[in-house]
This record gives C-alpha cells, structure tokens and sequence, in this order.
C-alpha cells in the first residue's frame, strides 16, 4: 500500500510539470546517485559539474575530486548528460549563473563552489556551511521553493548526506 500511494505522490508530483522539466526531476536524482556511488568506491570521492544554459544544463560526473595529487581527470568524465530545462541553484544569481561543482567525499559529504574544470586543481575544498537548492523549471526559479509554486522541480542536497531530495 505504501509503494502504491508512493508511487500515485510521484506521478502527481511529475504532471503537474511540463515535459521537460518532468523528464529533468527524473534523471537528475539518478545522475546524483550514480556520483555517490562513484564517490564510494573511487578512493577519492567524486565531482559532479552543473553548467547551465538559458534553455538546458549539462551534468558531467568524474572520479576524484580536484585537489593536488587527486585522481581527478577532466579530460575522462564518467557520465555525462544534457537535461532540459532552466537551472537555478543557490550558489549563484539564477539560471545563467557561472558552472559549479558538487564535491563529494568517500563517506557521503558534499561541498560545492562555483567551478570548471578548466580551472584547475582546488587548494582546498570549501567547507558546506548550507544545503545546495536547486531548482528545475522552464523559466529562472528561486532556489528555494515559494510557498504554493508550481511548474518546476525544487531539490535540497544537504552538507552531510549527498542524496537529492525532491521537495514536494
């Protein structure tokens, strides 16, 4: 009976988006999973790198994380995708902030910095002193879901466990 309401929540949850942004609140959570498994059994955690455009936003996963002597390779990410959809995230001035990097440790934590490969190596990751929002919808969203909005997907992901979590 739980699976049964679970799955009636979700597929409300999913139609009352538009397609694009559905299809984005489905694979984006997988994409977050499958850098946190990277991340467990890589040795040196995983980096998953967000560049938004105006109208999409590419998702590239790597093993490592940047620091000096990492495994980190920019030139071998391990999955990449293109998801439709404007994305907003907490860490910048909206949809068509600068590219940012979710880093996450062997054991499960995350930090993230406004980032790209093509920067280089990091000293030192930031600490995580706030949950990442992000956000998913046809147009530029707050991160942080208003109260009573609709038409876009709202994400958390916490400093201490990397799990994408829709917000309802």
């Amino acid at each position: 009976m739980t699976i049964l309401l679970g799955a009636l929540a979700g597929t409300y949850a999913l139609s009352s988006r538009p397609g694009a942004v559905a299809s984005a609140t489905l694979e984006l959570p997988t994409l977050v999973d499958a850098a946190r498994e990277l991340a467990a059994t890589s040795g040196d955690g995983a980096t998953i790198v967000f560049s938004p455009d105006p109208t999409s936003f590419d998702v590239a996963i790597y093993s490592g994380r940047p620091h000096p002597g990492g495994s980190f390779d920019a030139r071998n990410p391990a999955r990449t995708a293109r998801l439709p959809g404007v994305l907003s995230s907490s860490l910048g001035a909206g949809a068509t902030s600068a590219p940012f990097a979710v880093f996450i440790s062997t054991a499960g934590t995350i930090a993230y910095v406004d980032w790209t490969p093509s920067q280089g190596t990091i000293a030192e990751e930031p600490p995580c002193t706030a949950p990442l929002y992000l956000a998913v919808g046809t147009t530029a969203q707050p991160a942080v879901r208003p109260v009573g909005a609709g038409g876009a997907a709202w994400f958390q992901l916490t400093c201490s466990d990397a799990r994408l979590v829709l917000q309802p």
